[in-house]
């Protein structure tokens, strides 16, 4: 056994990758990797015990070399008896449409005919030719780019049905293998071009680092596999802290202020963001994260923004997350007598006689003002708005809205949604919390009005 063959039986072996008797689906582009991948499966398909199918997508990107690309894989799987599925996709339609890099959408087109090809046949796995180059090109994009650990993890070597047991080669080693072999590849050209990213990493950067260090795409590989693990122990440790600091219901994320005391930043924004993307499907940045920290340092009620419709909340124990819902609302005018429906409730206001008029210190939907002290037959209802005071029965003088709600320790999301019920421009009632004293009734009251809200 050649020590290239060798190297990537041991690496199956380690990682677990194919299971005895699986059936596996070659992605077979006919470049140097793929053939090497194919040609290995096909010489050890008895060792290990498996069925071998393949496939190749005609990306259309470089005119009559990728048709011949196209009859050389065809040609190969026929010559060695494998069973080939062939895709023709226009790659730079696609990608335009759906504002993509060409390379995205080739891989995006890639995989979705791989996927349907496994389905069709019912086959178990993706095998790719992933090899230590591709890792190490990847994790610099990343870094070049910016990313976190999991992006420094670089390529999975395996990922639900997708396999890579090339990493373990350098791409050096499977060009001199396939040479002693006599085995013939199709070259792209393009990849010698420095038009895309992954290309002048691969052509101008990497070989500038391989002068400082020659196992540049081994110690890579090293690394990722480190990440990996680590990220692994990390995820168990994460899920156990977002059930410990965080409460989610129908509407809203609620993140325990305790969380940032007890766990550091990064793990608390980690938090942050998984717990975000778990319960409303959005992906905020590590930068995101730093903002919701902020609110700590600002008072209950403070608000801010964030990417998806969504908005932060300090409350007293907790940070609020929640998705800000479009509400046309804003004031409405009522005619005693008449009934309104606003924010999926209905206010209600009507004349009573003063033997209906009964006060349920329980019910704070419903109060009772004195009909006499109204100017007109209407009130006005509307969100309660900076600088809206009242005089609320039971405490002396003015106090401003905002001020009450807060001591009343309401919370955030819905103190900002609160309700006031105006006649003449005052507050009558702080609608289901407290009504003003000057409408108030009294022993002297002789006409009453219900007001109520549901």
């Amino acid at each position: 056994m050649h020590p290239a063959e060798e190297q990537v039986v041991s690496f199956i072996k380690e990682h677990k990758l194919i299971p005895p008797g699986s059936k596996l689906l070659v992605g077979f582009s006919g470049g140097p990797d793929s053939l090497f991948l194919l040609h290995f499966l096909i010489k050890f398909e008895r060792l290990l015990n498996i069925r071998i199918s393949a496939a190749h997508v005609n990306h259309n990107l470089r005119g009559r070399e990728s048709l011949r690309d196209e009859i050389f894989c065809s040609d190969f799987c026929k010559q060695n008896e494998i069973p080939v599925s062939v895709s023709s996709v226009d790659v730079k339609s696609y990608a335009q449409k759906n504002k993509l890099s060409v390379e995205q959408a080739a891989r995006i087109l890639r995989y979705q005919f791989f996927n349907s090809v496994c389905r069709e046949q019912d086959l178990d796995l993706v095998v790719t030719a992933h090899t230590r180059n591709d890792n190490a090109e990847t994790v610099l994009l990343n870094l070049i780019k910016g990313t976190g650990i999991t992006g420094l993890g670089g390529i999975p070597v395996k990922r639900e049905n997708i396999i890579r047991p090339l990493l373990c080669l350098e791409k050096s080693t499977i060009i001199e293998y396939l040479k002693k072999q006599n085995l013939k590849f199709r070259l792209d050209k393009s990849n010698l071009l420095d038009d895309y990213q992954r290309n002048f990493v691969r052509n101008r950067i990497i070989p500038e680092i391989i002068k400082i260090n020659p196992n540049f795409s081994g110690n890579v590989l090293n690394m990722s596999f480190l990440l990996r693990n680590f990220n692994s122990e990390l995820d168990v440790f994460i899920e156990q802290t977002i059930k410990e600091f965080t409460r989610q219901d129908v509407h809203s994320l609620m993140i325990k202020t305790s969380l940032f005391q007890k766990r550091g930043e990064y793990i608390a924004g980690m938090v942050i963001r998984r717990s975000i993307d778990g319960a409303f499907g959005k992906q905020l940045s590590y930068l995101h994260s730093k903002k919701i920290f902020s609110l700590l340092e600002k008072q209950t009620g403070s608000m801010l923004q964030l990417p998806g419709a969504l908005s932060a909340i300090r409350e007293r124990e907790f940070i609020q997350i929640a998705l800000i819902t479009k509400n046309d609302f804003s004031a409405a005018d009522i005619l005693i007598g008449k009934k309104i429906s606003l924010d999926n409730r209905t206010f209600y206001s009507r004349m009573v006689s003063k033997g209906k008029a009964l006060i349920s210190p329980e019910d704070n939907t419903v109060e009772f003002i004195d009909s006499e002290k109204i100017v007109g037959n209407s009130f006005v209802i509307r969100r309660w708005l900076p600088g809206d005071s009242f005089h609320p029965i039971g405490m002396k003088g003015r106090k401003k809205v905002s001020d009450f709600l807060t001591n009343a320790k309401v919370p955030a999301d819905k103190k900002k949604h609160a309700l006031v019920l105006l006649n003449n421009n005052k507050i009558v009632w702080l609608v289901g919390f407290r009504l003003d004293d000057r409408f108030k009734i009294t022993n002297n009251t002789k006409k009453f009005i219900k007001i109520s809200i549901r």
